[in-house]
């Protein structure tokens, strides 16, 4: 999952969150988005 064989730096990983987070709205309460602001089913 981290480390050297991550699919991306840490860095790129929080610019990503911090964007996202930048873009959300009351209409995406109780959805759960990826890093990239994606809505995605995670299975429990």
């Amino acid at each position: 999952m981290g480390g050297p064989n991550a699919e991306i730096l840490a860095e790129e990983s929080a610019r990503s969150i911090v964007g996202t987070l930048g873009r959300l709205t009351i209409a995406d309460a109780g959805q759960f988005l990826g890093r990239d602001g994606n809505r995605s089913e995670y299975v429990w």
